[in-house]
């Protein structure tokens, strides 16, 4: 897992400069991308870059390492944290249930106390569940992040081009790997939808960044959709000319209530094999309501998450146990339990069988990531 740390933190390095310009009003001219030069429009490019995007993204099952982070903030102090490492595992581009083909199963997890405030707002869950007394936590915040991306994945430029606007803005120029950039912004052509700037490659229009000022994430805090700010970075493999994701950071506020999702993905891939035949339910029973498992002597002494702020988190968040011993006190169990007014609790899920199962899959997960790590490295 370190080594997969090891390849997230390289491929955050891929930082943007700015350019030269090469616009001129809504025509931009690509000598590198043409034999010779053309002017070509917006719509072309987002056209050209769409058509790619649906020729390249991996649309057969596959997983990959990964890691994801969720904070929060409530009248301006941290109220929760969570960190992981662990396994993307997507059921397939074209998985029958559209916003539900990913999950992530972790297998080393940093979770705080939650303070009474984030747990607030579970009032919303229950106004029409009475048999219910208590839940101890929301869902980790991967399904949101996932259904969400894979809303505007359906629903925005990338299934939807002919319902945006597109304007090209610059040229930019990433530094690793060394490639130019078309920047564009793109807005709905009608209707309250989605509105940011995605970066296009010049040379063969792959997608190598969307940046989101406006777009939809489902809270599970108020149940419902809220408006929102994202970015979505994908790679772009040479070999097999696939696209997939590398990261993804979704953020919004509501009344008091500052929220933050992140997930990164390694570049290594395993294409599907037998580990989660017929397993998919249980899967995604499980990234609902995952086992809490922290390993402290192997988690990696760096986290690939920029936007965290450890020193306001330990601020915010120790009190009578500090964040170490938080992360002990609430490893070993199921992510949140619910109590029912008869006092039965439950995890909602297949207990400890299920769990099991799991576990065994996570086992072989890392035996076959670890060979193929080595593998490489030989």
């Amino acid at each position: 897992m370190k080594n997969m740390l090891a390849q997230i933190l390289m491929m955050k390095n891929r930082l943007i400069c700015i350019g030269v310009t090469l616009y001129l009003g809504a025509l931009i001219t690509l000598p590198s991308c043409t034999n010779q030069a053309r002017p070509v429009t917006a719509e072309d490019i987002m056209h050209r870059a769409v058509e790619r995007y649906q020729d390249t993204v991996l649309k057969n099952p596959y997983t990959s390492q990964a890691a994801y982070m969720e904070k929060a903030t409530c009248s301006g102090r941290y109220c929760m944290y969570t960190e992981a490492m662990g396994y993307l595992y997507s059921f397939g581009y074209d998985y029958e249930i559209k916003t539900g083909n990913f999950v992530f199963l972790p297998d080393n997890m940093k979770k705080s106390d939650r303070q009474p405030s984030w747990l607030e707002t579970m009032d919303y869950w229950y106004t029409d569940a009475p048999h219910i007394k208590h839940q101890s936590d929301f869902w980790p915040g991967t399904g949101s992040l996932f259904t969400s991306f894979r809303w505007f994945e359906l629903n925005g430029p990338l299934g939807k081009p002919g319902s945006f606007t597109y304007e090209i803005i610059d040229t930019l120029k990433a530094q690793s790997p060394d490639i130019s950039l078309i920047q564009m912004e793109f807005k709905p052509a009608g209707g309250r939808q989605d509105s940011g700037t995605i970066y296009i490659d010049c040379e063969n229009f792959s997608i190598y960044r969307i940046k989101l000022d406006q777009t939809r994430f489902y809270s599970q805090n108020f149940r419902q959709w809220v408006s929102a700010k994202g970015d979505i970075t994908y790679y772009n493999h040479s070999e097999g000319n696939d696209t997939s994701i590398e990261s993804l950071h979704f953020t919004y506020m509501k009344n008091s209530l500052e929220y933050w999702v992140e997930f990164q993905s390694s570049p290594l891939k395993n294409f599907y094999n037998k580990v989660a035949e017929n397993k998919s339910r249980v899967l995604s029973l499980t990234t609902a309501n995952p086992f809490v498992y922290y390993q402290p002597d192997v988690w990696p002494t760096s986290s690939p998450f920029s936007r965290l702020n450890m020193d306001s988190v330990r601020r915010d968040l120790e009190g009578e146990r500090t964040l170490e011993e938080q992360f002990e006190a609430n490893a070993g169990q199921a992510f949140f339990t619910i109590t029912y007014q008869d006092e039965r609790e439950s995890t909602v899920l297949g207990g400890e069988e299920t769990y099991e199962l799991v576990k065994q899959i996570l086992n072989r997960l890392e035996s076959e990531f670890k060979h193929e790590t080595n593998t490489n490295d030989d």
